[in-house]
């Protein structure tokens, strides 16, 4: 078995240790014994759709039905002292 550097030096100073299963497979075990088992493959998304870019009309067009404007996000508090007790009844 071909091991890196890095993997090799951990190898002898303890951390982990390799085994062989008399076939072909070998079999890791870090310094508590617990054997490491490989990460499985990564999964890719497949969509049903072909992807479309990502821009700002792509943005205003998947966003046109909620009516967003520049004055969306302003605040209606007119600056009136602000009652926390109401504030955490509506939180809880």
């Amino acid at each position: 078995m071909l091991l890196c550097t890095a993997h090799h030096r951990l190898l002898h100073e303890g951390n982990f240790r390799v085994e062989s299963d008399g076939a072909d497979g070998w079999h890791f075990y870090d310094e508590r014994n617990r054997r490491i088992v490989p990460r499985p493959a990564r999964v890719t998304l497949q969509t049903c759709e072909p992807q479309r870019s990502y821009g700002i009309k792509r943005l205003r067009d998947d966003n046109a039905e909620f009516a967003i404007s520049a004055d969306t996000h302003a605040s209606m508090w007119t600056g009136e002292k602000i009652d926390y007790g109401t504030c955490i009844d509506y939180l809880v």
